[in-house]
């Protein structure tokens, strides 16, 4: 119960929001427990009692297991000489051109991976001593170098308290892990009409999704008709809320991007 009791208290949103190494590493550890406890319990009831708690852990040790695999496999080997690495590009407040208000980290991958709007991974600083490898933090994918097999990946991420701090004093990180690509796709691609709306830090959540379906309408390689097929949309609108007038520097070069793929069929208004 005291386990129980901790999981609920460690999942409380100021205790994630202040505290989410804490929440990440407990809750799972403390999800263990439970397992265990509960095999524990039933054991001398016989095997007809504890063999769901088994094969339920057993499911979950798999599932860590095959993960892990994933992990080694994506972030060890490879051929590129500057596997691994990442460049970090920082961008000012207007006001007082010393305060970083966003940083654009471009990692290098070891392995190509296939990448869909919507999806984030997680970052594992290697070279940043004892806390940047026991952190791992989940960032959104921004933009990606190929739209089918990438091998660089951007993340626009904004510094707070914690280990994205430190990422201010640095230009360059020399080995990233990447746990990941997760999440889903929405399939906006599915409408003739797209409106995508954010606020500040949220254009890194909208524009893979503009990005996408520029990429799929435009792409004339007749290898990738699978890729074009099923796109509908034909307008699409990009409505960016400013908190600072530099901000715009954040994703101009990505903004541009895309207006030269079309200049027609991608509007941007901010």
């Amino acid at each position: 119960m005291s386990s129980l009791a901790l999981i609920l208290l460690t999942s409380m949103y100021f205790v994630r929001r202040l505290m989410y190494e804490v929440f990440a590493k407990s809750h799972l550890l403390l999800a263990l427990l439970v397992g265990v406890a509960l095999v524990e319990h039933l054991l001398p009831k016989g095997p007809k009692k504890f063999i769901y708690p088994v094969i339920s852990l057993s499911l979950w040790g798999s599932n860590f297991l095959l993960q892990a695999i994933i992990v080694v496999y994506r972030n060890f080997g490879g051929r590129r000489q500057d596997k691994g690495r990442a460049s970090i590009l920082h961008f000012f407040s207007g006001s007082d051109n010393e305060t970083v208000t966003a940083m654009r980290v471009t990692i290098r991958l070891r392995r190509p991976l296939t990448i869909q709007p919507g999806q984030y991974a997680y970052l594992i600083f290697s070279d940043m001593g004892i806390r940047g490898r026991l952190q791992s933090h989940p960032h959104v994918i921004t933009w990606w170098d190929n739209s089918m097999r990438a091998m660089e990946l951007s993340f626009l991420i904004q510094p707070h308290s914690g280990l994205s701090s430190q990422l201010i004093a640095r230009k360059s990180i020399s080995n990233v892990m990447i746990d990941g690509p997760y999440g889903k796709n929405l399939h906006l691609d599915e409408y003739e009409t797209v409106i995508l709306i954010a606020k500040g830090i949220g254009i890194a959540g909208i524009l893979p999704y503009a990005r996408h379906m520029a990429y799929r309408r435009l792409s004339k390689d007749k290898s990738n008709e699978e890729y074009r097929r099923g796109l509908m949309t034909r307008k699409l609108d990009i409505i960016w809320v400013l908190d600072d007038n530099y901000q715009d520097m954040w994703v101009s070069d990505y903004m541009q991007q895309l207006q030269m793929k079309d200049k027609d069929k991608v509007n941007e208004s901010r």
